[in-house]
């Protein structure tokens, strides 16, 4: 079996929940024999059952919805996964919370979307309203940008709000999110924390709507995705 691995965020058309438990999880390739359905077995029960199946050695696989994360089954293979919990509460444990520190030392509160430059992980913590960095090399988890408190407010690291980002993606300078109660796209410098309003409503407002038109005038109603090619983003609103 090989176990594939996607964001909620690109699963939210078909679940209607998203991150049952508040662990980070990670999927480590594993080809030991007899280990196909390790994965399955380590997420145990912070996950919804979506069905099972069987692949062609017979061995039962369950597709799993859990912590943000879909693991699923590709039954064209036999590689096999190894599920870990390098940060946020250790496996077992599912509190949630907001604290930064090492491993599973830090806390996350509904853990939404990731993405990574190579060197850091990039974490939308929706229901701490920040955006996390945690270091792949060390594991440290710091607040790139919000406090923990729900806003809309621009301004550098700590002092920017945000409220419920939902969507994340990099083109390796900035960080682009989909501030999803705000209605807006906002845009962190990586570099200095510095955060601004692409598009949508400036500043301290927070209309809703369906305009297509250039930067602050422009119009979404709670966008929960973003990517981009390098050239553009794509966003989704509910």
């Amino acid at each position: 079996m090989r176990l594939r691995i996607l964001t909620c965020v690109l699963l939210l058309q078909l679940f209607s929940a998203c991150s049952v438990g508040h662990p980070l999880v990670g999927l480590l390739p594993n080809e030991a024999a007899g280990t196909e359905n390790t994965a399955v077995a380590l997420l145990g029960l912070t996950g919804a059952a979506l069905g099972g199946t069987t692949d062609g050695n017979g061995v039962a696989c369950t597709p799993t919805f859990a912590n943000g994360l879909y693991i699923g089954c590709d039954l064209s293979a036999n590689l096999s996964g190894l599920v870990s919990t390098p940060y946020g509460p250790a496996q077992g444990t599912n509190p949630p919370g907001y604290a930064d520190g090492t491993g599973n030392t830090a806390r996350f509160q509904f853990p939404y979307d990731m993405t990574t430059d190579g060197v850091n992980l990039y974490v939308a913590d929706a229901q701490n309203h920040t955006i996390r960095q945690i270091a792949m090399a060390t594991g440290a988890v710091t607040t790139l940008a919000g406090n923990g408190t729900i806003g809309d407010a621009d301004g550098t690291s700590t002092g920017a709000r945000f409220s419920s980002p939902t969507g994340i993606t990099t083109d390796g300078t900035n960080l682009y999110i989909a501030d999803t109660g705000n209605n807006k796209i906002r845009q962190i410098v990586i570099a200095s924390g510095v955060v601004t309003t692409l598009a949508g409503p400036g500043p301290g407002t927070t209309t809703s709507g369906n305009v297509d038109a250039t930067g602050t005038a422009a119009r979404f109603n709670r966008p929960i995705g973003i990517t981009t090619d390098g050239t553009n983003l794509y966003t989704i609103g509910i």
